[in-house]
């Protein structure tokens, strides 16, 4: 069951904690499962606003919305989440404490397994972004205006599938996780394939690269070398 009904509002702001009708519905039903808080005005979100319905909810959808930053532990009660939605928002940093979950839960780690950032205003991503997220099989950066990613920022997310990164401003490809099987990097500002790019350790399992709409001249001989399904 997946509620609709809040999509395409005038909402500012999560403040569940003043819709008791909406949490008892979400807190007393095992099937009520994905929350879409699509096409609003949500500028803020309040990490306790999710306390009370989060052991239920595994997927949230707060895309096109106002969202400019997110606070330390903003999905700490999502203690069930694999889905989280984020396009469309106006973010401009993410911080790893967004996803840290405090020492004294019981949950080590939020289970996302997909997230979408696509179509915010990102630059920059740290070596310690998506730390708090190991369990992530999909990243979707595509559409922002990324021109720095560390090298060590999906060195964590060991179970990482797919990497969109279409549509930004990198000038280098990032090194990925051993898992990664699709990356997808068209439209970027790519010049030259080295040797030494995309393998943070030998990547074995990468099947699909699409580099189109670069402005690539140069690629080394050894660029494809540690790729051994391509």
């Amino acid at each position: 069951m997946a509620f609709h009904w809040l999509r395409e509002n005038n909402i500012n702001s999560v403040v569940l904690s003043v819709e008791p009708f909406l949490i008892a519905v979400l807190a007393s039903t095992r099937i009520g499962r994905t929350l879409d808080l699509s096409d609003n005005f949500i500028e803020n979100i309040v990490p306790q606003h999710f306390q009370d319905i989060g052991g239920s909810v595994k997927t949230i959808n707060l895309s096109m919305n106002l969202l400019a930053t997110l606070p330390s532990n903003a999905f700490q009660f999502t203690t069930v989440l694999q889905t989280l939605d984020l396009n469309g928002n106006v973010l401009t940093i993410i911080n790893a404490s967004a996803f840290q979950v405090p020492s004294s839960t019981s949950t080590a780690n939020l289970p996302i397994k997909s997230l979408h950032l696509n179509n915010n205003n990102l630059a920059v991503l740290s070596s310690n972004t998506f730390s708090a997220l190991p369990n992530l099989v999909v990243i979707d950066l595509s559409g922002n205006f990324l021109t720095h990613i560390d090298d060590n920022t999906f060195s964590s997310s060991q179970y990482l599938n797919s990497l969109n990164l279409t549509n930004n401003r990198l000038t280098r490809l990032p090194y990925v996780s051993l898992n990664t099987s699709f990356l997808y990097a068209d439209g970027n500002e790519i010049t030259h394939l080295q040797g030494d790019m995309l393998s943070y350790v030998h990547n074995r399992k990468l099947r699909h690269i699409s580099l189109r709409n670069n402005n690539i001249t140069t690629i080394a001989n050894s660029f494809f070398n540690h790729f051994k399904l391509l």
